[in-house]
């Protein structure tokens, strides 16, 4: 199972806006402009997303791929790590 924060996590935004893992994003004051950047482009993503049924297919196919991608890039890091 997938949660949220993996999500955003295998989006590569973690690492692009300088979040940290397990921070508390309300109370932790070097996390105070990551988050608002996080929550910034959520809130455009939502608004240009509105009733765009074509763009949201669009993101599907490319978070199933990515997602993909993801599983055999993992799967093949586990094999690699086995003795």
């Amino acid at each position: 199972m997938i949660q949220l924060g993996g999500l955003v996590e295998k989006s590569g935004l973690v690492d692009t806006l300088g979040l940290t893992i397990g921070a508390d994003l309300q109370k932790d004051d070097a996390m105070e402009k990551p988050a608002a950047i996080l929550l910034g482009a959520l809130v455009l993503l939502e608004r240009e997303l509105q009733g765009d049924v074509h763009s949201l297919e669009m993101l599907y196919e490319l978070g199933k791929k990515h997602m993909a991608t993801e599983s055999n890039t993992h799967g093949a890091e586990a094999g690699a790590q086995a003795p």
